[in-house]
């Protein structure tokens, strides 16, 4: 089924999004650092190791007050999931498990969760009022995830002035761990259900796919400058929404990372072109729910098929199902994402709702695939079938019960094609495409919770958190530059967690701003490089070095040095210095030196030039690094040279 992809998106203008009717929001959740999880007082960490206990559990649809089932609901219900939970005596409790009522929420997250609402231009509620949303795929034991919204109609600014509106910033609790989800069984590790994360949802008002990372970089770079947000693998879980005109929105789920939001959203919005285009197809072809036929070919026929997949069909002992869509030929190849068609479409819905994960798991004469049929075959086999010309052939095996499940799938994804683009979940995979993941949530999938009280924000409560407001990381760029630091400089420098020890440095010292800011930003990781940290290095002591440096007590390429010292042990700054040998040497001692060095220079006639310069240079930084300023002991190394030519 899979071809090798293009990307026909790459040759497309932010105009061609524009003709397509394109529209994108963004949602962004990301774990806060805080020491308890946000309803319980489980500390907010990870466990590692074997699980101290288990628990089983089956996900099962109620009716909701109006008498109707959630439309996801039901689908997880029809995979007949058996979902486990590891357990940990030191990260998980009885709340998780949904045998103990939620304690207050947690007063540190609150706090975060304000700071941001703010940075995002949100006007704050007055009460914080706890929901709960239904959280349907097992990952949440009790079926929903506590959320309280803390923010609403807000902004994120880009540059040129323009904006995109933030719909709500919301506090929430996080979703168990997937550890693995092999067909009707999924496990799930509990030790990070709870953690405290703030959700940033946006209008959808990005135009075009470029705009999509735009925004996701921004909002990144806002939440980092607070240094309260949890950094690293699975911390971060961004999901992108997306429709065109005459389509509907569309979720993809998990994006991994901002840069992908690009390729994800231009080839979701091709996607639902293309889907659109066969709808059209369909309305002339008349399909309709009563031409289809369903045979059991388990015990006949495929013996007139051979290769991989058909032995190992048969070596399984399968039952085995072909589904004859009537006037359909053509309608399975029809291409929807690069190397992708409609029949990839319905088999990550066979692979999802029947649990059939092993793939291939459906086979089409109209879809060549690698170990199927020839085409030689597949004409013998249409043929014993007495298929028409005009029908559409897919076959599926499994069990009876999943396979009779993957039959009625195959046939309401087909009858879907006349509605074009559906409401979906997608999960985001290589290359910029996409897979079907599950039905997209009604939209009342959220109420009241009744277990706890409204919580009010007071003037004076939102006023202190006001006040500790981190600088913009844009605007914070700009004033580095001003400063005189690089473009370069002055954006890595804008997003580091080290940027208030720089303005502290600079401030406090008056060291040059760049000297600051390559010691404290470049050579923080250069020192990684020798397994130490800056970080560790308090900040008395970096101040007093600065200090030290703009008295004249060393020069600047005494730095690597002095900082690798400092990391290494707690001593004395200016102690420190003496014991390494670093103290300015007098111009007398530095042309003594040099003139040693010129009379070395005699037995190397080997080197001239621009090499014994270099050479000799060398060999003087030996014994006078930091001690005497570089360039200036490189102007007069040259002049001496000079002058003995002369």
């Amino acid at each position: 089924m899979h071809q090798k992809p293009t990307q026909p998106w790459q040759s497309m203008t932010p105009e061609d999004f524009h003709a397509l009717g394109f529209k994108c929001g963004l949602e962004i959740h990301q774990q806060i650092i805080t020491i308890g999880k946000l309803f319980c007082r489980c500390p907010a960490k990870y466990a590692y190791g074997p699980p101290d206990a288990a628990t089983l559990r089956h996900m099962r649809p109620t009716l909701s007050e109006l008498g109707e089932y959630d439309g996801t609901a039901l689908m997880e219900f029809k995979t007949r999931k058996e979902v486990v939970y590891h357990l940990y005596h030191e990260v998980t409790c009885t709340y998780e498990m949904d045998d103990t009522p939620p304690f207050m929420i947690d007063e540190e997250a609150l706090a975060i969760a304000v700071e941001i609402a703010l940075l995002l231009n949100c006007n704050l509620v007055d009460e914080v009022h706890v929901s709960r949303k239904q959280y349907l795929d097992g990952s949440i034991p009790t079926g929903f995830q506590r959320t309280a919204i803390i923010g609403v109609d807000g902004h994120i600014s880009l540059e040129g002035g323009r904006k995109v509106g933030i719909i709500q910033l919301a506090l929430e609790e996080d979703a168990c761990r997937e550890v693995s989800d092999v067909g009707h069984r999924i496990t799930f590790k509990t030790d990070r259900l709870g953690f405290p994360l703030i959700e940033v949802v946006t209008a959808p008002e990005i135009t075009d796919p470029w705009m999509a990372s735009e925004v996701g970089w921004r909002i990144a770079r806002l939440l980092r400058a607070t240094g309260k947000l949890r950094r690293g693998m699975g911390s971060v879980r961004q999901d992108v929404n997306v429709s065109i005109a005459g389509g509907t929105r569309v979720e993809i789920k998990g994006v991994p990372r901002i840069g992908e939001f690009t390729p994800l959203t231009a080839n979701e919005a091709l996607r639902q072109k293309s889907l659109l285009d066969l709808r059209e197809i369909i309305k002339k072809r008349g399909l309709d729910e009563g031409k289809f036929e369903v045979l059991d070919i388990t015990n006949q026929y495929l013996f007139l098929l051979s290769g991989p997949i058909i032995e190992r069909i048969i070596s399984q002992s399968n039952v085995v199902k072909a589904v004859v869509a009537h006037n359909c030929a053509g309608i399975l190849s029809h291409p929807t994402q690069p190397g992708r068609v409609l029949m990839d479409e319905i088999a990550g819905r066979v692979r999802v709702i029947a649990c059939l994960d092993k793939m291939p798991n459906l086979l089409s004469p109209e879809v060549k695939i690698p170990g199927g049929p020839s085409k030689e075959e597949w004409a013998r086999f249409c043929k014993r079938l007495m298929l028409a010309k005009d029908d559409a052939l897919v076959l599926v095996w499994g069990s009876s019960q999943d396979t009779e499940t993957a039959v009625k799938e195959i046939q309401i994804r087909l009858c879907e094609t006349r509605v074009g683009v559906i409401n979906e979940t997608r999960q985001a995979l290589d290359e910029g495409i996409t897979d079907f993941e599950r039905i997209l949530p009604g939209a009342d999938r959220m109420y009241p919770d009744t277990d706890l009280p409204p919580k009010p924000l007071s003037d004076e409560y939102v006023a202190r958190i006001a006040a500790g407001l981190p600088e913009p990381p844009w605007e914070r760029e700009e004033r580095y530059k001003r400063l005189g630091l690089s473009a370069d400089l002055a954006h890595l420098l804008s997003d580091s967690p080290r940027a208030d020890l720089f303005d502290m440095l600079v401030s406090e010292s008056g060291a040059p701003p760049t000297l600051v800011a390559v010691n404290v930003e470049e050579r923080a990781r250069w020192l990684r490089r020798q397994g130490k940290s800056l970080d560790g290095i308090e900040a008395e002591r970096l101040t007093e070095l600065f200090n030290l440096y703009q008295q004249g007590k060393f020069f600047a390429e005494a730095f690597p040095s002095l900082l690798l010292a400092l990391a290494e042990n707690k001593q004395n700054v200016l102690q420190m210095m003496q014991e390494l040998g670093f103290s300015p040497m007098d111009k007398g001692e530095v042309e003594r030196l040099i003139d040693g060095l010129v009379e070395q220079s005699k037995r190397l006639n080997r080197l001239d030039g621009e090499r014994l310069k270099h050479h000799l240079m060398g060999q003087a930084m030996v014994n006078l690094r930091g001690c005497y300023p570089g360039k200036k002991l490189w102007e007069e190394l040259g002049a001496r040279l000079s002058s003995i030519k002369a």
